[in-house]
């Protein structure tokens, strides 16, 4: 098996340990309403930056409707979204890791 191939299988596995560790967090209910079904984890700062891909920390779960699909949504409406989401995730972690953040190194 080739190495992209081997690198892909290992963060598909990384991935899905994530998201199962995410929604055993917030008791596979959405954060900001009591929907239990098709619960999405949705990442804070973006999974492209590397240093936050796989921390649990920087996500919350979510339904699809506050996920992507609502005019109230975390894609949709990112402004609101952080409004209500910043007391419910660790604001001051996220805040202080980024200071650290280094852009050559944690992009894709």
């Amino acid at each position: 098996m080739n190495k992209r191939k081997l690198e892909k299988r290992e963060r598909n596995k990384k991935d899905k340990e994530w998201r199962q560790k995410v929604l055993y967090k917030w008791d596979h209910t959405c954060a900001l309403c009591p929907e239990t079904k098709r619960i999405n984890c949705h990442h804070i700062i973006p999974r492209e930056i590397k240093m936050f891909r796989w921390d649990e920390k920087n996500a919350i779960a979510l339904c699809p409707k506050h996920h992507k699909f609502g005019l109230f949504s975390a894609h949709k409406n990112p402004l609101w979204f952080f409004g209500i989401a910043k007391n419910m995730i660790d604001f001051e972690y996220l805040t202080n890791k980024l200071l650290n953040f280094r852009w050559d190194e944690n992009v894709k």
